[in-house]
């Protein structure tokens, strides 16, 4: 589920290009508000969505809703790691800070459990996201000394953030007897 329309038509498209357009289902709405009756899924999973929302609790609520009981819930998230001040935007998920809803890893450790989520798992995952856009840095800013009629503005952004900010984070999480939940942490 996704809010842009556009970003819904790309994922039917490209799952369709690849010969898995039957096996996957996008629509677009608000994971705040999702379509879906009580207890539709077995498993729910948040890629790159906190950073994107400004009420955690409300969408954490909502996907207990609709997860069956006893159920895993995975967040695979950018989450802040440091002093908020050092954010230099705009950033690949919004263009001002004012757009921005990084939440910290404690954050996600209490309201996951205020919405009825027992934590079952942590991960922290930084060192391999600052190592992989360091690397894609290093890849713009190669092809840009080749050449490349303009630099790419998030090479640097990435660099910089990166090691001060913000990070990749998993919340594995499941609503309290109910559900279970995994964290990967920044």
């Amino acid at each position: 589920m996704d809010l842009t329309a556009e970003y819904v038509a790309v994922a039917r498209w490209l799952t369709g290009r690849v010969g898995l357009g039957d096996q996957a289902h996008f629509l677009q709405g608000d994971v705040c508000a999702l379509p879906f009756p009580a207890a539709s899924f077995d498993r729910a999973w948040i890629l790159h969505v906190g950073m994107n929302i400004e009420d955690k609790a409300r969408l954490f609520t909502w996907i207990g809703r609709v997860l069956k009981s006893n159920d895993l819930f995975i967040v695979y998230d950018v989450m802040l790691s440091g002093d908020p001040t050092l954010v230099s935007y705009p950033m690949p998920w919004a263009s001002q800070a004012g757009l921005s809803f990084l939440g910290r890893v404690t954050d996600y450790r209490s309201l996951l459990p205020s919405a009825g989520f027992e934590i079952v798992a942590e991960h922290d995952l930084r060192p391999q996201g600052v190592a992989a856009l360091r690397g894609f840095s290093a890849t713009c800013c190669r092809t840009w000394s080749r050449g490349c009629s303009r630099r790419p503005r998030s090479s640097a952004v990435f660099g910089e953030v990166v090691a001060t900010a913000p990070g990749p984070g998993t919340v594995l999480a499941v609503p309290g007897s109910t559900h279970r939940a995994s964290l990967d942490v920044p």
